[in-house]
């Protein structure tokens, strides 16, 4: 972040040595988000609508977004974290 034009970190030195002694790693430096609609809707509900799940993860710019993707989604449950949005006009 440091190295973004026009983003000021306010004690930046001050905040790296305070997470030095306790950081075993930094995050990586790229941010993925992936917005995933299943036309799936709970039973309970009669109305039009789909399902929605919102994800964001950290990784390197070497790493597949995808591969990534799908092992994080893998062993969720859907029905338990999707949101559902009702069909609008």
């Amino acid at each position: 972040m440091a190295a973004t034009p026009h983003l000021y970190v306010h004690d930046l030195d001050k905040l790296r040595a305070d997470t030095e002694g306790r950081v075993e790693e930094w995050l990586p430096r790229e941010t993925v988000h992936a917005r995933l609609t299943s036309w799936w809707k709970p039973e309970d509900i009669a109305e039009p609508g789909h399902t929605v799940l919102s994800v964001m993860w950290f990784q390197t710019a070497a790493q597949d977004p995808f591969a990534r993707l799908a092992a994080i989604v893998r062993p969720l449950d859907w029905t338990s974290l999707a949101k559902f949005v009702p069909f609008e006009d």
